[in-house]
């Protein structure tokens, strides 16, 4: 993993600058995959496109329109050591939105896209699946509404006539229980590549498994 240069924004509540970083290069040396589309790779770690300002509470997205600098982590070049040691002592990383953060972007419409839904909404079912996998099938009663609620918008806002949407289409339909839907749209899944992973859905769905799952 090589780092590429970290980018500078100002959050739009409170003008705070917010630190990015970004990769040069990357694996996916170890990378695990589930069914749900989440990807695990701890050499390929996704950069962080949106975020909230820990000073305000305001969520943005890390876009290119407003980004006002950049620096290298580059000692020898001495602007751009100016540059971050500056940015790092009056500034702040973005990370990553946690569960909370997801049902907040969403419900205070943070997006401005189908696009931009359809990305949050991903990253709650993630968020929610990973906290499923690691209670060992258990979710509060809270944290269940809001796993079906969410795939059933998502579902809505996928493409039915893309054959990954399809996949991912049919793995929701499993996670809530509609195990007769999920068999009727893998049928649709016929691109040779995702066959492997539709197979493994399916396997799941015949024992009505709503469990999301490792692909082998």
């Amino acid at each position: 993993m090589l780092p590429g240069p970290t980018n500078v924004y100002h959050c739009p509540g409170c003008s705070k600058s917010i630190l990015q970083w970004t990769l040069a290069s990357a694996n996916s040396l170890g990378a695990k995959y589930y069914s749900d589309g989440r990807i695990k790779a701890p050499d390929f770690p996704a950069t962080v496109i949106i975020t909230q300002c820990e000073d305000c509470g305001t969520i943005f997205w890390l876009d290119r329109e407003i980004k006002v600098d950049e620096f290298e982590d580059d000692d020898f070049r001495e602007d751009d050591a100016l540059k971050r040691d500056y940015y790092r002592e009056q500034g702040a990383w973005a990370e990553e939105l946690d569960k909370e953060g997801w049902v907040k972007a969403i419900q205070k419409g943070a997006f401005r896209n189908p696009k931009e839904e359809i990305y949050l909404r991903k990253k709650l079912l993630w968020c929610l699946n990973e906290f499923f996998l690691e209670n060992k099938g258990f979710l509060d009663a809270e944290d269940f509404l809001l796993r079906q609620e969410n795939a059933n918008n998502l579902i809505k806002l996928l493409d039915n006539t893309a054959q990954r949407d399809l996949l991912l289409i049919a793995e929701l339909h499993r996670n809530v229980g509609n195990f007769e839907s999920c068999l009727e749209v893998l049928d649709l899944v016929t691109e040779p590549d995702l066959q492997r992973m539709a197979y493994g859905i399916f396997k799941k769905c015949r024992v009505k498994d709503s469990k999301v799952f490792e692909l082998g």
